[in-house]
C-alpha cells in the first residue's frame, strides 16, 4: 500500500513535470505529448486510487476514506483524503476536455493543490517518507511540478497578444 502511494505520487508529479516540454516531447516521439502524458497520469492515478482502498482493507475500515475536519492538525494528517477528492476531480475535467473546451484546464488545475496535500499527508504520516532521501526528493519533484504550473501561466499571461 506505501509503494502504491509512492510510486503514484511519482507518476502523477512526473505527468505534470512533463506538460512543460510538450512540444520536445511530441517532436521526441514524433506523434502527441498526450502518448506520454496519459500513461503517466493514468498510472499514477490509478495507483493514488488504489493507495487508500489497500489502507482501508488493511485497516478494515472504510472510515480512513473520510476527510477529517476535526482541526487543522487533524486535517493536514488526514488530507490524503480531501486530495483524494481533488484528484477524481481532475480525472473528470480532463475527460470532459472535449465536452467543456474552454473550461476543462481549470478543473484539471485541481490536480496541483492535490498533490500538495498529498505531500504534507504524507510527510506527517507517511513511513516511507520519514527516510530524509525520500522526502527530498518527493519534495523535488512537487517543487518542479508547482514551479511547472507557475511557468505555464506566468508565460501565457506576458505573451504578447496578436495585433488585429
Amino acid at each position: 500500500m506505501r509503494l502504491a502511494a509512492l510510486l503514484g505520487a511519482v507518476f502523477i508529479l512526473a505527468a505534470a513535470i512533463s506538460s512543460a516540454f510538450s512540444l520536445q516531447i511530441a517532436r521526441r516521439l514524433k506523434g502527441p505529448f498526450t502518448k506520454l502524458h496519459h500513461p503517466l497520469a493514468i498510472t499514477g492515478a490509478a495507483l493514488i486510487l488504489i493507495h487508500p482502498l489497500l489502507v482501508a482493507w488493511n485497516f478494515k475500515s472504510a472510515r480512513i476514506l473520510i476527510p477529517n475536519f476535526d482541526s487543522w492538525r487533524s486535517f493536514w494528517t488526514m488530507a490524503g483524503c480531501p486530495a483524494l477528492v481533488l484528484v477524481v476531480l481532475a480525472i473528470i475535467a480532463a475527460l470532459l476536455m472535449r465536452r467543456i473546451p474552454r473550461f476543462w484546464r481549470w478543473g484539471h488545475w485541481l490536480i496541483y493543490p492535490a498533490m500538495l496535500m498529498a505531500a504534507v499527508h504524507g510527510l506527517r504520516i507517511g513511513q516511507d517518507l520519514r527516510s530524509p532521501l525520500l522526502a527530498v526528493s518527493l519534495g523535488i519533484l512537487l517543487a518542479l511540478a508547482l514551479a511547472v504550473f507557475f511557468y505555464k501561466r506566468l508565460k501565457k499571461t506576458s505573451a504578447p497578444k496578436a495585433a488585429k
